[in-house]
């Protein structure tokens, strides 16, 4: 579990209330666990936590949380692990904790002489600390104890009988009574949920809550071989560009799509085929630097980005499979920058996008394009930020300057350079990268295939395997003549009418 990335938990003074709870950890750094634990053992209802975290980490968390239970109180906490050596992965967090403890089990482990925990007879210990053998023996009272703690009871642990359990923990009136482990071994099921999961009680499931729930939205787009192109270099535009990975269900789309939406201005990158790991690192020092703001890819070459690092994912196409759908989203938490996911839904895509609706089961928004006002809007922003961030010392530049302002054209001067900056200006520079990379392709494939384009798609830019058969049935041939085939003689062919 790792640090807290919630805004309200960057540190235990921001949950804690206890200053010399505070003071003792204010060089340490809060887990997400440490402050819902906190928080929740203070409604004095009963909590089951299920999260697949070390004991020793699980364990800082369940003694800071009963530590702040039971520090400027009368009562005490029962902490019950496992086995008695489990007491052993508790040393480093109890070091640090300002309170009394006393261990049940007689090979109990040894706290450090300067750390801040010390060992006390149980009339004034605020924490026991035991194996379920060694706290069995106790008689559980409200007067005595606030908090009863299982730590660690998972299905592969050392777990006690189920009528034993049930005989203890029924003691537990009046307690309240945590549990926190990967899950609840079915042995012991019945007595948690008749004494622990009663009305009101909190259940923390770590992993549910660090997933981020994904906005899923739809637009309806028109059957015309534009319009999706269209339409998603209106969403980059009006949105500011974000990081967009945008999906494909066959190579000949990415093809369209990089042309047009360079057209537009936008620097976008396709890719196809078994990319390999040098060229999708190469791709995503372009996306964050800014120097590609839409990377295009196949489900092939989807396989190793970092899908978690776009702002947006966008379907250029509904794909047939509803498990591609969720392979195209990566994994993101709380801590990625992906927050939504668009799919273009056109005519041809309605089969497929309603039985992807049924069968994820996600709330899909429907959403319109923007209107014509809001994109050029977006677009005099971006023109707009662009001229107040230039100046030049150019003096061919500031004469033309001067003699339009003189001959006062200044308005039809305004609309050519405009039709020029917004039209003419993105294919010019598109056409300029194009050539460039088309350059440095050829040097990067000069001399044969890279690893990872086993399937020709690297070096033939199609994302199927013809490449690889027909290298195999001409390889020989090649070898044997060791250098190109000389091109064919020209032919002077003329017609004679009449």
């Amino acid at each position: 579990m790792g640090a807290c990335s919630s805004e309200e938990c960057k540190s235990y003074k921001d949950f804690l209330k206890t200053s010399a709870l505070v003071k003792a950890l204010k060089d340490k750094e809060p887990t997400l666990l440490d402050k819902r634990l906190v928080e929740e053992m203070r409604t004095d209802k009963n909590v089951l936590v299920e999260a697949e975290i070390p004991l020793a980490e699980s364990g800082k968390s369940a003694l800071i949380a009963l530590a702040d239970r039971v520090l400027g109180s009368n009562k005490k906490a029962l902490l019950v692990l496992p086995r008695a050596t489990d007491a052993n992965r508790l040393v480093d967090t109890l070091a640090s904790l300002p309170i009394t403890v006393e261990f049940l089990d007689e090979d109990a482990p040894a706290l450090p002489a300067d750390g801040a925990a010390t060992v006390a007879p149980r009339a004034e210990a605020q924490i026991l600390i035991g194996s379920f053998t060694a706290c069995a023996s106790l008689e559980l009272s409200s007067k005595t104890f606030q908090s009863l703690f299982f730590l660690g009871f998972s299905a592969g642990s050392s777990l006690p009988g189920s009528d034993e359990f049930e005989q203890f923990i029924q003691q537990a009136q009046g307690i309240q009574v945590c549990w926190c482990s990967e899950s609840v071994p079915l042995t012991l099921n019945g007595a948690v949920t008749r004494h622990l999961r009663v009305e009101d009680f909190r259940h923390i499931n770590l992993e549910k809550e660090s997933e981020v729930q994904l906005i899923h939205e739809f637009i309806e787009v028109g059957h015309e071989l534009l319009a999706k192109p269209e339409a998603l270099a209106t969403i980059i535009e009006v949105e500011g560009r974000p990081r967009v990975a945008v999906f494909c269900n066959n190579p000949s789309e990415t093809d369209l799509l990089e042309v047009l939406l360079k057209k537009r201005g936008i620097r976008a990158k396709k890719l196809i085929g078994n990319i390999p790991d040098h060229a999708v690192r190469e791709t995503m020092d372009q996306v964050r630097n800014g120097e590609v703001e839409a990377v295009v890819l196949t489900d092939i070459s989807g396989r190793g980005f970092p899908i978690e690092e776009f702002d947006l994912v966008v379907h250029h196409a509904a794909p047939e499979d509803p498990e591609i759908y969720l392979h195209r989203l990566g994994h993101p938490d709380s801590s990625s920058r992906l927050k939504r996911s668009v799919s273009l839904v056109g005519s041809t895509d309605l089969g497929n996008f309603h039985f992807l609706k049924k069968v994820v089961e996600f709330d899909f928004q429907s959403k319109s394009l923007p209107s014509n006002e809001e994109v050029a809007s977006a677009r005099f922003q971006s023109f707009n930020q662009e001229v107040k961030a230039f100046s030049t010392e150019d003096p061919q530049v500031l004469e033309y300057a001067r003699l339009i302002k003189e001959e006062g054209s200044q308005e039809q001067s305004i609309l050519f350079l405009l039709n020029q900056y917004l039209k003419v200006l993105p294919e010019a520079l598109s056409n300029k990268k194009d050539k460039r990379s088309r350059r440095s392709r050829d040097r990067d494939f000069e001399g044969g295939d890279h690893e990872g384009s086993r399937d020709g798609r690297q070096k033939n830019g199609r994302d199927n395997s013809w490449g690889d058969s027909s290298r195999r049935r001409d390889g020989d041939r090649d070898d044997e003549q060791g250098e190109r085939r000389p091109k064919p003689t020209r032919k002077d062919i003329r017609f004679y009418v009449g």
